[in-house]
């Protein structure tokens, strides 16, 4: 086992940027079409309360209230660029502003994805919540022959821009994001079989075994879910993060893994990230490692075509092998 200083705070430092962004709003008070929907069913799994550092029961009851007038883009165009506030640089405001707001602009231009339901209020729910919720993009065709994409959101919430980057990407495919309070990276496997089977209720016929993906801390949740039950899932992608510890000899050669992370994180350049990846015991003969170079934690927009051009290659490639042991 690698011993290493890199821990999921390395991660949450990049998402945790968004649990502050989002916070200032304390402050800003047969064939059918493409479409976004919400899909929800009972459950005793969902996320406990969400809460943020440095924030009082007050300033969460009169955050959590914003959230439901204040959509997911007009937050990010209004604080994006609060620097002060945020206590980043200029610089760092300007980066946040433009990687974000030009893609939830797409968003509010996009016929399917203009009027999609968020799943922020729910993420940031002040009881648990006794049902379980999903965000859905179904293309125009159902096609019970390509693997659904599974996305476990990172630390901040569930954000449709990354929904509305793989429909772009991915027109075809049925893509499903849980919701899962601040963080899914602890999201039980109990809870994402009950999303699946509410969404096949939903689109009304069987859907094959996913390409189960996450993002950041989300990735720590995704991998912990697939080495579990790895009969369940036809491949595991992770973006922006690492192989948590506990999972490291919970891989098997029949598994199909993929990490795509960027060249400038923080555990990249430090070396636990390989270190991590070597430690994989058995180590997968599907495996595949891609660094976007000069890319940071955004890499999936700030190096979106790069980034696209690998996962189209995962997804779309070579049919993708039912994993298992």
């Amino acid at each position: 086992m690698p011993t290493v200083n890199c821990s999921e705070v390395l991660l949450k430092k990049w998402d945790g940027a968004f649990g502050i962004i989002f916070g200032l709003l304390l402050f800003v008070g047969g064939a059918r079409c493409q479409q976004v929907y919400s899909v929800t069913w009972p459950t005793a799994n969902a996320a406990p309360p969400a809460t943020l550092p440095d924030v009082s029961p007050t300033a969460m009851a009169a955050y959590r209230m914003g959230l439901y007038f204040t959509s997911e883009s007009n937050v990010v165009n209004l604080v994006a660029g609060q620097n002060a506030a945020l206590g980043i640089s200029v610089e760092q405001a300007a980066y946040f502003k433009k990687l974000f707001g030009e893609r939830y602009h797409l968003i509010e231009s996009d016929p399917v994805f203009r009027d999609a339901p968020s799943a922020l209020s729910y993420c940031f729910s002040a009881t648990t919540p006794t049902q379980g919720l999903a965000v859905v993009y179904s293309p125009k065709k159902v096609d019970a022959h390509l693997a659904p994409l599974v996305f476990l959101h990172g630390y901040g919430g569930s954000f449709l821009w990354v929904e509305q980057l793989l429909a772009e990407n991915f027109p075809d495919r049925l893509i499903i994001c849980p919701a899962f309070g601040i963080s899914s990276s602890q999201m039980p496997a109990a809870y994402l079989s009950e999303c699946l089977q509410a969404v096949q209720r939903k689109v009304a016929h069987p859907i094959g075994p996913p390409i189960l993906m996450g993002l950041s801390v989300g990735s720590f949740g995704a991998a912990r879910i697939f080495t579990k039950y790895p009969h369940q899932f036809s491949r595991l992608i992770v973006l922006g993060a690492y192989p948590p510890q506990e999972t490291l000899t919970h891989f098997d050669k029949a598994m199909s893994v993929r990490f795509m992370v960027g060249g400038k994180e923080d555990y990249v350049e430090s070396g636990a990230f390989q270190q991590y990846v070597r430690a994989m015991q058995p180590r997968p003969a599907d495996i595949e490692v891609q660094t976007i170079a000069g890319a940071d934690h955004f890499f999936l927009l700030e190096k979106r075509e790069e980034a696209m051009k690998i996962l189209r290659r995962w997804i779309d490639g070579p049919a993708v092998k039912k994993s298992g042991r």
